[in-house]
């Protein structure tokens, strides 16, 4: 499997999966190799049977699997629609002055991660497939002609979100407002994937949600406006930045 390993955080998996020698190492294995496809800095925590707080390796895995999908297959839509904004959004991010990474495990990220954010770390990459599984309503039990009318539905608001956007970061807005007018999901499970305080604390990478923020002010109003009525009380209950 070493041969396979995928590239940290491009999300690029299902080769991986395919090849035989992925279905004969265990479950905590498997999902360890897609945590690193993922870009996930703290695998071997996450992954940990032990962890109680988490649904153990196979859920791990399959979490990390659908992520990563996701990411790739919006990929290539958003190559169809605006290659500059492609190359942007899977390219690795190099980290500013001052936003050191925060807490992570050096035997789950690559020799350069105090100093790159990959892909699927930066907040577009790690947003963006979240919010369109949430959409999708895959982890809802849904009926195969809604969660095919969501994916019809998400596949259009993201192919116009990628025709005007410039960067990453006005495309998430973009989506995110899309998808929040659709109606699917609420504001807060949107707000949750993109202004989450954990995230920030894993990346310190205050600039990025800075840029969010200017992006949706300009881009996204149904989102803005409730992001700018959350009280502070409000914003420390959603655990939101």
């Amino acid at each position: 499997m070493q041969k396979e390993k995928p590239q940290f955080g491009e999300g690029a998996s299902v080769s991986v999966m395919q090849n035989p020698d992925f279905e004969v190492v265990s479950d905590r294995e498997q999902a360890l190799i897609m945590a690193w496809a993922n870009g996930c800095s703290k695998a071997v925590e996450l992954t940990d049977p032990a962890n109680v707080s988490r649904p153990g390796p196979k859920g791990m895995l399959e979490r990390y699997a659908q992520v990563n999908f996701w990411f790739t297959e919006l990929g290539r839509l958003i190559n169809d629609e605006n290659r500059i904004l492609f190359e942007q959004l899977v390219s690795p991010v190099a980290r500013i002055e001052n936003e050191n990474a925060g807490k992570y495990e050096p035997e789950s990220t690559p020799e350069d991660y105090q100093s790159v954010i990959p892909p699927m770390g930066a907040l577009a990459g790690y947003a963006l497939p979240r919010i369109f599984v949430e959409h999708l309503g895959l982890n809802a039990g849904l009926q195969p002609k809604e969660v095919q009318d969501r994916l019809i539905s998400g596949f259009s608001i993201v192919s116009e979100a990628a025709k005007t956007s410039a960067t990453p970061i006005e495309l998430l807005a973009r989506t995110a407002d899309g998808i929040i007018r659709q109606g699917n999901v609420s504001s807060e499970q949107v707000l949750d994937h993109i202004l989450s305080r954990g995230w920030l604390e894993e990346h310190h990478a205050q600039s990025m949600v800075d840029e969010f923020k200017a992006a949706a002010s300009q881009v996204a109003p149904d989102l803005w406006d409730v992001y700018t009525e959350l009280s502070d009380e409000d914003k420390t209950r959603l655990d939101l930045v």
